[in-house]
């Protein structure tokens, strides 16, 4: 079972919540990038078009039934008795609607998906910074020592290069779920599982950029 009124379990199962039913709506399948490497983008550039902004202006837009269908759904489950209290309520109100300027939903998500594209471009200044040393080094004489330096160089480059590729093609729901922004399981009432089909392969049903399952139970 889950602890009805955590915190942190309520607000990732409300956040699965609403973008289940914005996706449930009839988005378009290429609305949620595959990839993480185009949201980082799109957050990067501001683009307002891209994912996770048209679901922030879907929350805005339909809060109140959200939280509405979404404490229904507490209340319908037999084996949540107790259901969730007043104070749970209040404070998921105000997590949806941003009533703390300094934290909510949507500031959640995108603090996270900032704090990773500025990880990503350090990487990707570090590993110019790399390039431009090597190529450096290369115009200068060819002993041992100098070889040796370039080669370690290169390495350390590559490193790095290869951090940002595993950056950048991490699946974007297993970033959301491995960054604690949505819960690793998803509802099982009839129309709040679409998430799961989204990125779905062909025979896949119920499965999520290829592979990850979600379950999860209120």
């Amino acid at each position: 079972g889950i602890f009805l009124n955590a915190p942190a379990v309520l607000e990732r199962q409300l956040t699965a919540f609403c973008l289940d039913c914005w996706v449930a709506g009839g988005v378009d399948e290429n609305a949620v990038p595959r990839a993480i490497r185009t949201v980082l983008n799109d957050v990067v550039q501001r683009n307002v078009q891209g994912f996770p902004y048209p679901f922030f202006d879907y929350v805005a837009k339909n809060g109140d039934d959200l939280l509405a269908r979404f404490f229904s759904a507490f209340e319908s489950r037999s084996d949540a008795n107790d259901g969730l209290d007043e104070a749970s309520h209040e404070y998921l109100r105000e997590f949806l609607h941003g009533a703390d300027p300094e934290d909510s939903l949507r500031l959640r998500i995108l603090k996270r998906l900032e704090e990773v594209a500025g990880d990503r471009r350090s990487l990707r200044n570090d590993a110019d910074t790399l390039g431009r040393r090597v190529r450096e080094l290369e115009q200068g004489p060819p002993d041992e020592e100098t070889k040796v330096r370039i080669k370690s160089l290169a390495d350390e480059r590559r490193a790095l290069q290869g951090l940002l590729k595993t950056i950048n093609e991490r699946e974007t729901f297993g970033f959301l779920t491995d960054e604690g922004l949505l819960p690793n399981y998803a509802f099982p009432e009839q129309g709040v599982t679409q998430v799961r089909h989204l990125h779905a392969p062909p025979g896949g049903r119920g499965r999520v950029g290829g592979g990850r399952k979600r379950h999860h139970r209120l």
